[in-house]
C-alpha cells in the first residue's frame, strides 16, 4: 500500500497551480478541450510521487469522480460564471466570492476522492523522482482529450518547488 499524507495531492495542486503559466495552461485545457484540471494535476502529482499510470488508470480515475464533478463542481462553476456576468454581480460581490469558495471546496472533494482511489490501487512508486514521469502521465491524459502533447522539455510542470 502507498503511504501518502492525506492532503498531499491538494497541497501539491495548490502549489503547482500558482507556478508561472500553469493556471493559464489548465484553464486553456479546460475551456478548449473540456479537460478536467483536477485530473491534469492528479496525473502530474502521481508522476511527482514516482508513479507511472496508464490511459486505463486515468479513465478509471475519471469515472470515479465523474458524477460529483458534473453535478457539483461544474454546476458551481457555471453558477459563478453566470453570476459574474449578470448585472446583479455589481451590487453584491460577496456572492461571487462565496460561490468561488464552494467551487474550491467541491474541487478539494474531487481530489480527496482521487487520493482515496489512489490508495486502493496497486501502484508501485519509485523512490527516484523524474520530471519525465509527470510529463508522461499528463500526456496520456492529453491523448484522451485529443489535445496537443507536452514536450519532455516542458517547464510548466516542474518539481522545483517541492521537496
Amino acid at each position: 500500500m502507498i503511504n501518502f499524507k492525506k492532503d498531499s495531492l491538494w497541497s501539491y495542486s495548490q502549489i503547482q497551480y500558482t507556478q508561472p503559466g500553469v493556471e493559464e495552461y489548465c484553464l486553456e485545457l479546460q475551456n478548449t478541450y473540456r479537460g478536467n484540471v483536477n485530473i491534469l494535476l492528479f496525473c502530474s502529482w502521481l508522476g511527482y510521487c514516482g508513479i507511472k499510470i496508464s490511459i486505463k488508470d486515468i479513465i478509471l480515475a475519471i469515472s470515479t469522480i465523474q458524477d460529483w464533478d458534473l453535478n457539483v463542481v461544474q454546476s458551481l462553476r457555471r453558477a459563478r460564471k453566470y453570476y459574474t456576468e449578470s448585472p446583479v454581480a455589481i451590487e453584491n460581490n460577496n456572492i461571487k466570492s462565496d460561490l468561488k469558495k464552494l467551487e474550491l471546496i467541491s474541487e478539494k472533494s474531487v481530489q480527496n476522492t482521487l487520493y482515496e482511489w489512489t490508495l486502493l490501487q496497486n501502484f508501485m512508486p519509485s523512490i527516484a523522482k523524474d520530471l519525465k514521469w509527470t510529463i508522461t502521465n499528463i500526456n496520456k491524459y492529453l491523448v484522451i482529450l485529443d489535445a496537443p502533447i507536452l514536450s519532455d522539455k516542458n517547464k510548466l510542470f516542474t518539481h522545483e518547488n517541492f521537496t
